[in-house]
This record gives C-alpha cells, structure tokens and sequence, in this order.
C-alpha cells in the first residue's frame, strides 16, 4: 500500500483535513530527474511542508489543549463528589481522543520521516 493511502486510511474521521496533506507535498516535490529544477521549485516544496507543519501543529495544540480542559473539568467534578455514568462517559471520551491525538502525532510524524 502506498504511503497516501497508508495515511488516509488510519485518518480520525472528522480530523482529516488535520493531517499531512502527503498528495500536495508529493505534486510540489521538485522532480530530480529534470536537469536545471530550479531553485522555485525547491523554495515551493519548503513553503508546503513549512505551511503543512504549522497545520498539524495548531491542530495537535488546539487538540491538547482541550483535552486538558477536559480532564480539570473531571477533575472538579470528581472533588465535588459527583461521580456517575456520565462523568465515567466522559473519561472514557477523553481517554479514546487522547489515543486517537497519540495516533494522529505519530502518523504525520511518519509523513516527515
């Protein structure tokens, strides 16, 4: 299996536009096999992966950062004694977006590799 589809099939669904674009990096690589690529080419393929990088950053801290609000927010429930199914819900939510953020980290930093 290629790499893109690699990718796109270990996607979170609704986070996909979140990942590595690998199809726009791989139609901005400069092709080394035509003599003289220019240094345009190389400068484009730089301002993608730079522009890709900053993506996947904002998402992954916009991600953290709400996952950690989250965990307070149980964290004062559970001081004020309100333990339920819902708050048991909760966690379990929290901790399946905790391990989806883990697999989303790892494939985009496969995608850099």
């Amino acid at each position: 299996m290629k790499f893109g589809k690699f990718l796109r099939s270990q996607q979170v669904l609704g986070w996909e536009f979140y990942y590595l674009s690998y199809n726009t990096i791989k139609k901005t690589l400069p092709d080394k096999h035509h003599v003289g690529a220019d240094s345009f080419s190389a400068k484009s393929f730089q301002q993608v992966l730079e522009k890709e990088l900053e993506k996947i950053n904002s998402f992954y801290t916009l991600k953290s950062d709400q996952l950690y609000n989250d965990v307070l927010i149980v964290k004062q429930k559970v001081k004020q004694g309100m333990v339920s199914s819902e708050l048991d819900a909760e966690l379990d939510r929290v901790a399946d977006e905790l391990v989806q953020l883990e697999r989303y980290q790892k494939l985009n930093l496969l995608g850099f590799a």
